[in-house]
């Protein structure tokens, strides 16, 4: 080929190409995947926070009230054998019984070969139990859900599902290639706006619950659900997955609960492996869909059927429920004092009923982590829920209470927990010094997320082992000094009294060729850059919105009339003794330590932002922001990030999470080692200042310094710059204060 021969168009083509085929045959190692990094760092986090790891603990014995694990006898609440059904002689002798009849494996398909007289049997009862015509048994119980919803719905439909359903729905939804959409947990407002909204332009339409919801124990309204699916002629489909054996006299599940005709819900579907001591799913309802599934779900006619001594586990498990309906009676009195005692004792327990899941939400992974292994420690085994499985802020230990506990079990279990959370440190001594937990500020007190009186909010802010000592009244006075001067610029910018030192310095950064630009020193110094300012952008400040002090730093956030159009302004100031020695307009990116060009800057004077660019920017800060922060989704985080991004948090060398980082790899490195050292368990945000694509946000976090369980808040202003939607640079301006100390348990008095 004669490449000189080629035109531009032909050599971009080729070089497109060229590029592909090495795309497509470059060797990538499986363990450099992004979701298997995510995993290891959340693995190493964890690591970190607790001696004991708190997933796949292995217990060594049936697990009903009690379990074994390591050889050591605990108090068990982190099994659902809700009814106690799983190890009782009659259903394992029944297990038993069909191994020797049948063996160990249906060993083929049951529309092939593989059925087995258990099969009807199970299927014939759960329908009758249920009030249906037919029933369906799969092999699993996430299978089961899956190949339902992705087998009888396609693209033209609609599925509706709770906020909180579990994820099997989520999974069968996107597998159907279904339009899906979440409406908020329990809320029929949101879920009427949504079937009001998309029912009209789909064929059919599926609305999903649970009948107790996994995470929270609640219940849904079922009642209202019927009502709203009859009313937009959609399905109903309820996951009864832990209502089997808990909710109605009997057990009979959300539908006895409620008194409502099993013929009202479209679709039952439920586990074998909780209530009915085995393993697997089911489909119940008309004998039409049963009969469409069984010949047609590929979830069941191409896997193999539900192994016998499963099916007559459950079987066993069943006719004991009929049977007995007093163990769902005891289950229910466990799970009423558990959460009447757990709500005495000012334990968070969420949304409970007092079915046989209850919560104690936490705030944050790292307390729930460190909550379960001293629970384990006192002999008590509860399993933590952390982020991502749910918000950061919702974590929490879940409770799975049984019919084997007894009173005195679930009371001494609520008064350990309480002497255990009571014990988890909120204060924390440091070479001599107190630092103190501090409390969430309280936002509600605020007008638009302006701060009116910073003493207010920060009178208890933790003095930090450092060679900056922050003094809140030292703050106060700042912040006054500082409102006091700004209100005076507003009202006579020549009559404006100096709070300026002889050695201060004031810029405004901007391009070299730009008029704008500038550098002024001495006490007159501010005024000077005021005049400048008003020869070449004449302006005029019409608002303070925030003033914000932190040590010796001041933020001071606002709104000005720039040639007749409004525009926030944003100075960082530094002040010692009460006189600022140092004052930095930001107009672009270029203020923050002067590294890189700035942004849309023009040959005029005018800076021109695009304030649909700027809205659109800041929209995405704020979702990132609540995406790491309650979500900890850090894959979701970095994706949203330029490949050239670039990552800077200045301070102190020896702090081990300052430095500059480049690329989705390295921003994904910071994180994980910050993640290594903090919690975070709180963050607000009380100004974005977006100018196209510069992008200012301040507010505050708080956060755990682990291992000590250092608690504290600190106000933050990050300066971010965007790049076609994708973040592409970002710079914590206030230096990280706090010593390696903190971070160092030998130092731990």
């Amino acid at each position: 080929m004669d490449l000189d021969a080629l035109n531009a168009a032909e050599k971009r083509a080729l070089l497109e190409r060229l590029l592909a085929g090495e795309r497509q045959t470059k060797a990538t190692a499986l363990e450099d995947d992004r979701a298997l990094q995510v995993l290891r760092t959340r693995l190493e986090v964890i690591s970190h926070w607790s001696r004991l790891h708190p997933f796949f603990k292995a217990h060594e014995g049936t697990t009903r009230d009690t379990a074994r694990i390591g050889g050591r006898e605990f108090l068990s609440f982190s099994t659902y054998n809700y009814l106690g059904l799983s190890g009782d002689p009659r259903v394992s002798a029944a297990a038993k019984e069909a191994v020797d009849r049948y063996g160990t494996s249906c060993s083929a398909s049951r529309i092939t070969s593989g059925e087995k007289v258990l099969h009807g049997e199970l299927e014939r009862e759960l329908a009758a139990w249920l009030g249906v015509d037919a029933a369906i048994v799969f092999v699993s119980g996430h299978a089961t859900n899956v190949t339902a919803i992705g087998h009888l719905f396609g693209r033209r439909d609609l599925v509706l599902y709770d906020a909180l359903a579990h994820n099997s729905v989520m999974q069968g939804a996107a597998l159907a290639g279904a339009r899906f959409r979440a409406f908020r947990h329990n809320d029929l407002a949101h879920l009427e706006a949504l079937l009001e909204e998309h029912r009209a332009d789909t064929v059919r339409a599926l609305i999903v619950t649970e009948g107790v919801f996994s995470m929270d124990g609640d219940i849904p309204d079922l009642p209202g659900l019927i009502a709203l699916k009859r009313r937009y002629g959609a399905y109903l489909m309820v996951d009864e997955a832990h209502s089997l054996g808990v909710l109605g006299v009997r057990g009979r599940g959300i539908q006895e609960h409620f008194g409502v005709a099993a013929s009202d819900v479209d679709i039952w579907m439920g586990t074998l492996s909780k209530s009915l001591a085995s393993c697997g799913g089911y489909i119940a309802g008309s004998s039409e869909l049963v009969r469409y599934l069984k010949y047609t779900a590929p979830g069941f006619v191409y896997s193999v059927g539900l192994s016998p001594p499963n099916a007559a586990a459950a079987l066993a498990a069943l006719r004991i429920l009929k049977d007995e309906p007093e163990r769902v009676e005891r289950l229910r009195r466990n799970s009423q004092v558990f959460l009447a005692e757990a709500r005495r004792a000012g334990l968070d327990t969420h949304l409970a009923r007092g079915g046989a899941i209850v919560p104690i939400v936490t705030g944050s992974s790292f307390r729930a982590v460190k909550l379960s292994e001293a629970l384990y420690e006192r002999g008590i085994n509860v399993d933590p829920v952390i982020s991502p499985a749910v918000e950061q802020d919702k974590a929490r230990l879940r409770f799975f209470l049984t019919s084997s506990h007894d009173e005195d079990q679930v009371r001494a279990a609520v008064a350990a927990v309480a002497e255990a959370i009571a014990a988890l440190p909120a204060r924390v001594t440091i070479t001599g010094e107190i630092l103190s937990a501090l409390p969430s500020r309280e936002r509600a007190s605020l007008p638009s997320g302006r701060i009116t009186d910073p003493g207010l909010h920060y009178q208890r802010r933790a003095r930090l082992v450092d060679e900056v000592r922050f003094d809140p009244r030292k703050e106060d006075e700042n912040g006054v000094l500082l409102r006091q001067f700004f209100a005076a610029l507003m009202e006579d910018p020549a009559g404006a009294p100096s709070l300026f030192a002889d050695s201060a310095v004031v810029e405004l950064p901007a391009p070299r060729s730009s008029p704008v630009r500038g550098r002024w020193h001495g006490r007159s110094a501010f005024h000077d850059y005021w005049r400048h300012l008003q020869r070449v952008r004449p302006s005029r400040i019409t608002s303070v919105d925030y003033v914000l002090p932190h040590g010796d730093d001041a933020i001071v956030a606002g709104k000005r009339l720039v040639r007749g159009s409004s525009e926030s302004f944003l100075y960082v100031l530094t002040l010692r003794e009460q006189q600022v020695v140092r004052c930095e307009e930001i107009l672009d990116g270029a203020a923050w330590g002067g590294e890189g060009e700035p942004g849309p800057e023009h040959d005029s004077v005018l800076v021109e932002h695009d304030d649909a660019t700027g809205v659109r920017n800041a929209q995405s800060a704020r979702e990132m922001y609540e995406i790491f922060v309650k979500k900890a989704e850090l894959d979701r985080f970095v994706e949203r990030c330029d490949q050239d991004v670039s990552w800077e948090v200045p301070g102190p060398s020896a702090l081990p999470f300052t430095g500059r980082w480049q690329g989705p790899s390295g921003v994904m490195t910071f994180w994980r080692n910050l993640a290594l050292i903090m919690d975070f368990h709180d963050l607000w945000l009380d100004a974005v200042v977006a100018r196209g694509d510069d992008v200012y946000c301040v507010g505050g976090f708080g956060s755990t310094a682990i291992p000590t369980a250092l608690a504290y808040s600190d106000p933050f202003l990050h300066v971010t710059r965007y790049r076609a939607g994708k973040l592409a640079h970002f710079r914590e301006y206030f230096d990280a204060r706090i010593t390696l100390a903190a971070y160092r348990p030998e130092l731990v008095e």
